[in-house]
């Protein structure tokens, strides 16, 4: 979140994409890699995507964790 904080507005659709992949659990490692893609994509820069990227990677489990779906 701090880390993210440093970039915002840099990257919103690509991080609009991975908090909906997070949101439908379909995989943190996917959901982390397709975010690295997108920022690709948005323009940003690799200096700057890979910081935002790393966060996610190292800090992003509680995130995935507290997004999972209840059973019915």
């Amino acid at each position: 979140p701090l880390l993210y904080a440093a970039f915002k507005g840099h990257t919103t659709q690509a991080a609009i994409t991975h908090d909906h992949l997070y949101r439908e659990q379909m995989g943190k490692a996917f959901a982390d890699s397709t975010f690295l893609v997108a920022m690709k994509h948005e323009g940003l820069p690799l200096r700057r995507r890979l910081p935002i990227y790393w966060g996610v990677v190292l800090f992003g489990g509680p995130q995935y964790k507290r997004h999972g779906r209840k059973a019915p």
